[in-house]
Parts: C-alpha cells; structure tokens; sequence
C-alpha cells in the first residue's frame, strides 16, 4: 500500500470513530480525542509518515478541531520528567556504544562459555542482561551492540543466508539474542521506554513504581526465563553444530583487538556503578531517576566521553521526545476528560462475577495476546494499559502488582512476531530465520512465560507480599 494511502486509511479510521454514535456518558472532547488518538495509533503502526511527524499531524489535528487547547494542554506532555528520561537514557545509550564498553562485556562473556553453541547463547543472554539497566532502549541494544556481535560471530563460524548456512549457528544465535532482549527489558526499569511509560500511567492511578519495587518483583520469574529460554529454542529449532571450536579464540581476539581497557571505559563503569546505586536507592537517596539520568549524561560531558555534537545528532532520542510527548499528551487527556473510567467501565461489567485475581488473569493473558494486533510495543502501552489497569483496580485486585504485571507483559510480548517491537526487525531482517519460524518460536516462547510469570511469578510474589 503507498504511503499516501496509509495516510488516507488513518484518516478515515479516525473519521469514522468519530462519527460513530457518541455515548450519553463521554464529553464530546473525550470523544473527538480517542477517533483522533485511534488515528494517531494506526498512523504509527502503518507509517505512512515517519513517528514523529504521524504523531505531530496528529496533534495538530487536535489543536485545530479545538480538542485540546495549545497554551494549557497541548504541550504538556513535553514537560513530563518520564520523558525527558527516556531521552537522557538515549544518550548514555550512545555513550555506552561509543566507548565499545558494552561490546567489551559482550565478548567477555563469549569468552568465558563459549565452547559450545548452547553455552554461547547464554553468555549473549547474560552480557544483555549486563546491559540492559544502563540502555533503557530495546533498539539501542540490540542494534548498536547485540545484532552485530552475534551477526559477526555466526558469520565467523560459517553460518550465513548468503550460501544456506544459517541454521549452523546463526538461526539459534539470532533468536537468542532477541528473546534474551525481551526478557531483559522486563528485568529493570530502566530496560525499556514502555516500562517508563508504564510507570507513569500507573502513577496517574496513584501506584508508585520504583526501580527498586520493579527489579525486586521481575528478578525471579526474569531468571527463569532467561535460564530456560536459550535450552527452549536449542531444542524448538536446533542448531546443526553443536560443538564450537573457535568461539572462545574469536571472542579473545576481538577483545585483544579492542586493547586495554581506556579511561573512558573506566569513567563509563563508573558512572554505570553510581546511577545504579542512585537508581537502587531512590527511596533512600531521595532522588527520582530522571535526576540520575540527567547526572549521568552530565558526568559523560565532563569527562569528554560525550560532546554537544552526539547530544545533537542523536535523531533517535528527539524523534522520540515528540511522538512520545504526544501520545503522552493524549493518553493523559484520555483520562481527564473520563474516557479511561468509561472504559474501565465497560470492561468491569465484562468480567463481573469473577474473583480479583481471576481479572487480573483473564486482563493479564488477554493483555499478553492482543499484541499479535501491534507493531511496537510502545503503541500499546499508550492506548491499552491504563484501562486493564483501571479495570484490575475497580475488580479489587492489588493495584501495584497488577501495574507491575501488565508492565513486565508490555517489554515480553515482544516475542510474538517480527514486527512486534522496532528491535525484532533488527534481528529478523538478517534473513537467519524464517517467518514461519519466528512466529512458531515467539508463540512456544509466550508458553514459557506463562508458566514464569503467571506462575513462579506469582509464587514469588505471594512471598513478598504483593497480594
């Protein structure tokens, strides 16, 4: 479909929302905000136009219809300290790629396990998970450090689409390194933009989510899924060489090619240790994590690992600042004009009769799959959360564990399919594997996140006290 045809069908959804019958009990500035919010969500997931300029037509839109005003409503999105976090965290992000820090620790781990294929499927699951508190962008892991470390290593030991060798080493490789990026960004916080997102929604229902809480309650499933995950896909789509006999030998070379540790890698290990801590610590620190974010990003100007010239030409960081803050926008004024209550709603009179947690489960299962209908993560996130979370909180279910289940559920459906967030087409345009085999691994990889999540996870969270 062409472009200018994408942009037509946009139109027309949001159109037609529009002059759908309103209910008696929506605000008509509620009701012209969800068809030009709908619009806006299907403009991001057909691209008719880049994200940033979908998302600014269709704030445009609303500030001409009326809808939101520009001087008190509009813009009010690009002040939210969340945001401006997601994009402090792009640029550590950069900083980590530049100073090859986190492609040091990625060929550290190879170096240690990488005797057999198996072995190195996890040394690549671990060094994600090295990374992952530090570049809170799925995108920026796996495209920046991850996708070229294992696409260099498969080609090293022969395996390649170029000559039909991809199911040597590559296939197992690359569907490793995706997955371990999905259960990674559940892991932390700070992992992911949508667990960012995530967190601000559920405090405009009055949850707190700290880094702490969040880590605290992923930890345990978030293991056993990275434990199980790589054994998983070894035997759902095997690798025809077992045996690795120059994978330890690569892994040291590239780390002597790399020399000694710099002083910028040591400057960059320690502004990771102190924004940890300072992350950790928040309650006993007292200070929020986009203060952190912006002293991290301060410290890598002051010791010259950053320059004005990288903030600048870091088009992801300011292409995210506004489509975000304009969804941001919009998902906030959803709420106040009552379209999330309204939802909310309809939805608890759906699943009236049933236990608090049986919603909770029916939301979270139901939450999990939709994402079939998604491309991004974030676009769900934005339109979906906060009415399953209204909806668990109405049926009388513990408000923070259903913001936290829901949450570490928007960074793992990313399992699904190929296009189910923007690291997947990454690793899937490679050609390594097929789409009938992506989708046959992400579908098995669900599974096992049932039984993680829904259940040692709720083990685990019995223990803790969280219902």
């Amino acid at each position: 479909m062409h472009s200018f045809h994408r942009l037509l069908l946009c139109v027309f959804i949001g159109l037609f929302i529009y002059l759908l019958p309103q209910p008696a009990s929506l605000s008509i500035e509620a009701w012209k905000l969800l068809a030009i919010f709908i619009g806006t969500i299907f403009g991001l997931i057909l691209r008719p136009l880049p994200m940033g300029a979908t998302a600014l037509v269709g704030l445009c839109i609303a500030i001409f219809t009326n809808t939101l005003d520009v001087k008190t409503q509009a813009l009010t999105g690009f002040s939210s300290h969340v945001i401006w976090l997601i994009v402090m965290v792009f640029f550590i992000a950069r900083a980590v790629i530049k100073t090859n820090f986190g492609i040091r620790i990625a060929y550290y781990f190879l170096s240690l396990v990488g005797s057999k294929t198996l072995y190195l499927g996890y040394a690549m699951s671990f060094a994600e998970m090295c990374l992952a508190p530090f570049i809170p962008s799925s995108t920026a892991r796996a495209g920046g450090v991850m996708f070229p470390i294992i696409k260099s290593i498969s080609e090293t030991l022969g395996s390649t689409p170029a000559d039909g060798t991809e199911k040597k080493v590559g296939s197992f490789l690359i569907q490793v390194g995706f997955h371990a990026n999905a259960i990674t960004s559940a892991m932390f916080l700070t992992a992911s933009a949508a667990n960012l997102i995530a967190q601000s929604l559920a405090a405009q229902q009055g949850i707190e989510i700290l880094w702490s809480n969040w880590f605290i309650a992923s930890c345990v499933p978030a293991m056993c899924s990275i434990i199980l995950m790589p054994y998983l896909i070894y035997k759902l789509d095997p690798p025809q060489e077992t045996e690795l006999q120059n994978a330890t030998k690569i892994a040291q070379a590239q780390l002597k090619k790399l020399g000694p540790v710099s002083q910028k890698e040591k400057y960059m290990a320690g502004i990771f240790v102190v924004m940890l801590l300072l992350w950790a610590g928040e309650t006993v620190f007292g200070i929020n994590a986009t203060t952190v974010a912006f002293l991290g990003v301060s410290l890598c100007l002051l010791v010259n690992i950053l320059d004005l010239d990288d903030i600048i030409s870091e088009k992801e960081a300011w292409n995210t600042l506004l489509w975000l803050s304009i969804l941001f926008t919009m998902s906030t004024y959803l709420q106040k004009f009552g379209l999330i209550s309204w939802m909310a709603g309809y939805l608890s009179a759906l699943t009236q009769g049933f236990s608090p947690m049986s919603v909770l489960m029916i939301l979270a299962f139901s939450y999990l799959y939709i994402h079939y209908f998604f491309a991004g993560n974030t676009t769900q996130v934005t339109s979906v959360y906060p009415a399953f979370l209204a909806v668990c909180i109405m049926s009388g279910a513990p408000p923070l564990l259903s913001a936290l289940l829901l949450g570490f559920l928007s960074a793992l459906y990313a399992c699904l399919t190929h296009y189910a967030t923007a690291a997947a087409p990454i690793y899937f345009a490679a050609g390594f594997v097929p789409v009938k085999t992506w989708w046959k691994v992400g579908f098995f990889i669900s599974l096992l996140y049932v039984v993680c999540w829904f259940g040692i996870g709720m083990l685990w969270w019995k223990f803790l006290g969280l219902y």
